[in-house]
């Protein structure tokens, strides 16, 4: 008598990284399927991505030839691909659409299905057989903030009063961000005993502060605009007006990666708006009057 023998079926899984990143000017991303064992038991099976919610760009699905449109981050090839009996990996492509817009690196979700399309809502790297899971990609940008210089009223000062100006980012950063700006002051008869830089007292300045070396530290959410107080020192000497120059630090210094810039693109000066000069005069002389002389004598107007 002759017994039939069964062999229990081994569970397939279809392996897809959890998170990907790639660059926006980059013409295509490109992410790795992998399978184990083989996924279709023999027959030809496909494997379909589709766009999940969640996400923070914006992107489409088409077929046939891709081609990116105003708004798009990403297109992504919506036709499933097929997987050979015994295929072990695959290669997917999909378009990642270059701009010339500042923003904070985005986020999307793509799902993959596999024969069923059963719903497995994980985003784990490693999926059953017969359910969909998810890899969660990031475009890092490669468009620079630009920085803004402007000061605040106009004219020439007099030792001891202030000159209020702003810095502006071209956006307001996101959590996780930070851009260090450096701020150049100098001029005509001018040392750094001549002035002394703080933030302005009561004005918001959300996400804002003074390091060392006159650099203004933007970071975290909400971070645009810095206003800053300049204070021409009144030293009691006679000696020539002064014209201040304050200045934003070159392309070079921005770049300089121990100030800590860690946006996407980084951060550059404004083409134009990026210094301006004050006049710094010295306080009039004061005048004394002798007390005789302050209540008018006999013939005398009372000035000397």
């Amino acid at each position: 008598m002759l017994f039939g023998l069964t062999t229990e079926a081994v569970a397939q899984t279809v392996s897809v990284p959890a998170t990907q990143t790639v660059a926006e000017p980059a013409t295509h991303g490109m992410v790795t399927v992998t399978f184990t064992g083989d996924p279709n038991n023999g027959d030809t099976d496909y494997l379909a991505p589709s766009i999940r919610s969640g996400g923070t760009a914006s992107g489409r699905a088409q077929i046939g030839a891709i081609s990116c449109t105003a708004g798009d981050d990403y297109v992504l090839d919506r036709d499933s691909f097929p997987i050979a009996s015994g295929q072990s990996t695959h290669t997917w492509t999909f378009t990642i659409c270059a701009d010339t817009l500042d923003e904070p690196d985005e986020t999307f979700l793509i799902s993959w299905g596999l024969q069923t399309y059963s719903f497995f809502d994980s985003n784990a790297s490693n999926c059953p057989f017969n359910s969909r899971c998810t890899t969660t990609f990031t475009i890092t940008d490669d468009d620079p903030t630009v920085v803004s210089l402007a000061r605040v009223g106009s004219g020439a000062v007099t030792e001891g009063q202030k000159i209020e100006f702003t810095v502006t980012l071209g956006r307001a950063l996101v959590a996780g961000e930070t851009i260090d700006v450096p701020l150049s002051i100098g001029g005509t008869n001018v040392t750094a005993s001549d002035w002394s830089l703080a933030l302005k007292p009561g004005a918001t300045n959300t996400g804002v502060a003074r390091r060392i070396g006159n650099v203004v530290r933007f970071s975290g959410a909400g971070a645009q605009t810095a206003t800053l107080e300049l204070t021409a020192t009144d030293d009691n000497t006679a000696d020539n007006n002064e014209t201040f120059n304050i200045e934003l630090g070159t392309n070079t210094d921005f770049d300089d990666t121990s100030l800590g810039t860690n946006v996407g693109g980084g951060a550059d000066p404004h083409s134009s708006n990026n210094a301006f000069s004050v006049t710094v005069n010295e306080p009039p002389p004061s005048v004394s009057l002798h007390p005789a002389d302050a209540i008018g004598g006999e013939g005398g107007s009372g000035i000397h």
